[in-house]
């Protein structure tokens, strides 16, 4: 009996199982965050700070740029605070229109203001910065993979601030917890992939090869 050759999906379809699956995942890892204490939160920041101290992508770095953790993240605040005494030139991420990023110099954590999705960020009047090759961006995110890949919010920010392809773009460093390192982040190849992954209990680079 002749077997029925398999059709290939429709790319329509295709993006719709990719959606599924991301919103499946990011919806896993929503609850998981919840669950998160603020000491918890706090604990895993200054494992992660330390670890990520320790790379020499770092300690080669001239700026950090770091976004301000929400509830449920692991916090930034001991890495501003690390970077501040190793000298490095340090910029908080904020919003700007069209879903677009900002990153503006942060000298002070006081200086943080209450902005746009109830995050805190650089005020309006602190000096812009712009991200070069040799400098480290902290990226959150809800989940990654020992790739790099990394699935977000959904909003495109560093997406669209950091586009795959991008020249002279800086080393992009994923922050999360160790249980949001998962087998697979579903991507394509739209999704800006990570340089490295850093958690409370382990660091490590993304994958080199070519991976869309």
């Amino acid at each position: 009996m002749r077997r029925r050759r398999q059709r290939a999906k429709p790319a329509a379809d295709t993006l719709m199982d990719l959606e599924t699956a991301k919103r499946d995942l990011r919806r896993r890892m929503t609850v998981l965050r919840n669950r998160v204490s603020p000491s918890d939160a706090e604990s895993a920041g200054h494992a992660a700070a330390e670890r990520i101290r320790a790379q020499a992508l770092y300690q080669a770095a001239p700026m950090v740029a770091i976004y301000i953790a929400l509830p449920g993240e692991p916090s930034t605040h001991p890495l501003f605070e690390a970077a501040r005494a190793d000298g490095k030139l340090v910029c908080g991420v904020r919003s700007a229109a069209n879903r677009r990023l900002q990153f503006a110099r942060l000298d002070y954590w006081d200086q943080l203001v209450v902005g746009v999705h109830a995050a805190q960020e650089p005020g309006a009047g602190a000096q812009l910065c712009q991200p070069g090759p040799a400098d480290l961006v902290i990226v959150p995110g809800l989940a990654f993979d020992g790739c790099g890949r990394r699935l977000g919010r959904g909003a495109g920010y560093y997406d669209r601030a950091f586009p795959p392809g991008l020249e002279s773009a800086p080393i992009l460093c994923g922050l999360g917890f160790s249980f949001q390192v998962v087998a697979r982040v579903p991507t394509d190849c739209h999704d800006r992939h990570m340089d490295a992954v850093c958690t409370e209990s382990g660091f490590f680079l993304g994958s080199s090869e070519e991976r869309c």
